[in-house]
């Protein structure tokens, strides 16, 4: 009984000395299989694995469509009187009389000035009583020679002085109208140059005549749009200090091209009923010279100068392939493609540093043309 009693005693004290060990085993155990169980659920929401081929970039995209352009030259000109002139006397003397206003307007063949032609109606008195003299002897003349009183080369000598006396006074006839200045055309006058009582000569100008309706517009154009400039075509401008736009049209263009600007003159004339059109005034023009209905543009941005040429990404299966274009001009933030881009096609306009032929793209956004303005 004793050794059966010293046994059990035995048991159970090897019993609690392994107990306590099992027990930590066990736990260690189940901690480990949870940790094993919580990384294949991290591997399964993670998915396949990675694979090593090229990544999908994001990017944004330019969808290309027809649009309507205008092919525009702008310059800066200055408006030009129709007709201009300085009124001058002809014959020199003493201004006496003025018979017009600054500024104001006056008709073709109106009286402008008057010069002082005392001397000429004194020189035609006496052409006047020299010529009855002359025709006188004449008469006389011609009654003598019926009787063999005189020659016939007296006779004619007598004639000749009648008509050179009659000569002298359709010239003082002629020089008493210049006397009177009158305006060769209508317009409007400038600011008188001298005053009445002054001595002139035919160099001194009296005041400036300006035919301001129609007026005219004048401005210089680079020399490769001279084959898009013809007359008849339509242009507006507008001047300073005046919001409206006015129209004109090209009746004429220079005919040689200045060897130092590489530009020529082009002219056009528009009404200018009211007046309110000066010459002198600085005018900025707009001349379109075509309109494209069919015209592709794209973001600037997205053409890429490479080595002989240019090209832009598309946008193809889901793949970046490039493609090399012809550009023309430029339109605020858009240029005009004439090759190399079609209606329809998507144009990458980003991480294009980052592009390559063929590299997987996905279009996060699409570039509207509402977005980019075209003039």
């Amino acid at each position: 009984m004793w050794i059966h009693a010293k046994q059990t005693d035995y048991l159970m004290i090897m019993h609690s000395k392994y107990t306590i060990p099992v027990i930590l085993l066990l736990l260690c155990l189940l901690l480990f299989q949870c940790a094993l169980i919580e990384k294949s659920d991290d591997k399964k929401s993670a998915g396949p694995p990675p694979s090593f081929g090229p990544r999908t970039m994001a990017v944004q995209g330019y969808l290309a469509e027809h649009s309507t352009i205008e092919n525009v030259i702008e310059a800066n000109g200055n408006l030009v009187a129709n007709e201009a002139v300085f009124i001058k006397s002809e014959l020199p003397g003493k201004l006496t009389r003025l018979y017009f206003k600054e500024g104001n307007w006056v008709k073709a063949g109106q009286l402008l000035a008057r010069i002082d032609g005392t001397q000429l109606y004194v020189d035609r008195e006496k052409m006047n009583v020299a010529l009855e003299l002359a025709e006188s002897e004449l008469e006389r003349g011609k009654s003598l020679l019926t009787i063999n009183g005189i020659t016939q080369e007296e006779l004619d000598r007598m004639e000749n002085q009648v008509k050179s006396i009659q000569a002298d006074l359709k010239i003082n006839q002629v020089q008493r109208n210049k006397t009177r200045i009158y305006a060769p055309f209508s317009g409007m006058l400038g600011l008188k140059e001298v005053s009445i009582g002054a001595y002139i000569t035919s160099a001194d100008p009296i005041v400036q005549l300006q035919q301001i309706h129609p007026i005219k517009l004048e401005f210089e154009v680079p020399e490769k749009y001279l084959g898009l400039i013809g007359r008849g075509q339509k242009l507006s401008f507008t001047v300073q200090g005046q919001d409206e736009f006015y129209e004109a049209t090209v009746y004429t263009k220079g005919t040689e091209i200045s060897p130092t600007t590489r530009t020529f003159k082009v002219r056009g004339i528009t009404p200018n009923r009211k007046r309110e059109l000066l010459p002198g005034q600085f005018a900025n023009i707009r001349l379109i010279t075509s309109v494209n209905k069919e015209a592709i543009l794209v973001p600037t941005d997205a053409v890429i100068p490479v080595l002989g040429g240019k090209i832009v990404y598309l946008a193809k299966n889901g793949k970046a392939v490039s493609s090399n274009v012809i550009t023309g001009d430029r339109k605020a933030d858009l240029i005009v493609i004439s090759e190399g881009v079609t209606a329809g096609d998507t144009v990458l306009v980003s991480g294009l540093l980052a592009l390559s032929n063929g590299i997987p793209v996905q279009i996060s956004d699409l570039v509207n043309q509402s977005e980019n303005s075209v003039e």
